[in-house]
């Protein structure tokens, strides 16, 4: 059986700073020595985030988690932003736009013993607006989701929906291609015109090429070519 090496990087430092504390280091200059480890594994995890692929992460949004987080490319994620990657899996796909103060956490279920959490997958050219609370178990392609709205937990958004402002979507609801939602709790209100697919394409490519190549001193990584 292979050896994690994560793991083995941890237990190798957590050794050695018991060592020192054997040797008469306080445990307050351990702690701190172990945060700012901590604090420099989760810098280098945004960066990695964002060099990759041309993602833009606000320095002001919380990625708990951000070793589970797979951004696919050119997203961009707002400030005040909450992703929860430690709770399970979270992949969203390319050009997507996760605006402020929105928060993304993958899908639960409760069983007799506990409750489990489920990977969450996001699809591409997916624009989420401000003040969000998503909570869906997959959310497809080409979707727009409106501001201020709660996607209830394990929802389904299939590819080319769209959910208007304030909807508040009922736990396990599946949103079917090419209608709209709204409402609360969210009902069928309207259908989509079968354009709808190259409409999203051509405002998340036009919103990130117009979206200021931001650097990190101005508040966001940014990967800019």
């Amino acid at each position: 059986m292979t050896t994690n090496p994560v793991l083995f990087h941890y237990h190798e430092m957590l050794s050695a700073y018991l060592y020192l504390f054997s040797l008469g280091a306080s445990w307050f200059h351990i702690l701190y020595r172990l945060l700012n480890v901590l604090r420099v594994l989760h810098t280098s995890n945004l960066h990695r985030l964002c060099m990759a692929s041309g993602n833009k992460v606000s320095r002001q949004s919380v990625l708990c988690g951000s070793q589970n987080i797979v951004l696919n490319g050119k997203t961009i994620i707002m400030n005040d932003c909450i992703i929860r990657g430690d709770l399970a899996n979270v992949r969203i796909g390319r050009h997507c736009v996760v605006k402020s103060r929105s928060v993304i956490r993958p899908p639960f279920k409760k069983f007799s013993k506990g409750v489990a959490f489920f990977p969450l997958h996001i699809g591409d050219h997916v624009f989420i607006e401000e003040d969000c609370v998503v909570n869906a178990a997959q959310i497809g392609s080409y979707v727009h989701i409106g501001k201020n709205c709660v996607i209830g937990r394990r929802c389904v958004l299939k590819d080319c929906c769209k959910i208007l402002d304030n909807t508040v979507l009922p736990p396990e609801t599946v949103v079917p291609p090419f209608t709209v939602f709204s409402g609360c709790p969210g009902l069928f209100s309207g259908e989509l015109p079968e354009c709808t697919q190259e409409l999203m394409i051509d405002v998340t490519k036009s919103y990130y090429q117009k979206f200021l190549p931001l650097t990190q001193a101005s508040g966001f990584w940014a990967h800019t070519d």
